[in-house]
């Protein structure tokens, strides 16, 4: 485990995230507890990971489907989108075959494209923005933090 990871584990047990957050052992592991409904609260009350945090996990993460960090334009159809700082992601979310989540944070933009009775749940905290469009077939539940910007 390399000490970024050490760094943001030992940051989130101190603000008290639950005991998943200690038993991450990649960064892989920390952006999966992103997707899940006690993660996404957890970041939104903390704002929380910082811009700078992700930045020091972002070599480690470049190739994994559906994470965009400081990554400029990119357009993705993955199930589970991360989409943080200097992003802007479209994502094409299509078909009812399994719920998809979106998550944008640190100033990052995502377009969400929902179509095809898709059915998504976005979350967008630290100054993130998320456009949706939406054929009229799809559900897309948005969770923003009170403090988004």
């Amino acid at each position: 485990m390399n000490d970024s990871l050490q760094r943001i584990r030992r940051t989130a047990m101190e603000m008290g995230a639950c005991r998943l957050a200690g038993q991450m052992d990649s960064p892989r592991d920390a952006v999966r507890l992103l997707f899940t409904a006690q993660g996404r609260e957890f970041c939104m009350k903390h704002q929380w990971p910082s811009r700078a945090e992700f930045a020091s996990m972002a070599r480690e993460l470049e190739n994994e489907p559906g994470i965009f960090i400081e990554s400029g334009r990119a357009m993705t159809g993955t199930i589970d989108v991360l989409a943080s700082g200097a992003s802007d992601v479209t994502v094409l979310a299509s078909g009812a075959d399994r719920l998809r989540h979106v998550v944008a944070c640190n100033g990052a933009r995502v377009r969400l494209d929902v179509r095809n009775h898709a059915v998504v749940t976005a979350c967008a905290f630290s100054g993130a923005h998320i456009d949706i469009t939406n054929d009229g077939t799809g559900s897309v539940t948005l969770e923003m933090s009170d403090r988004n910007g």
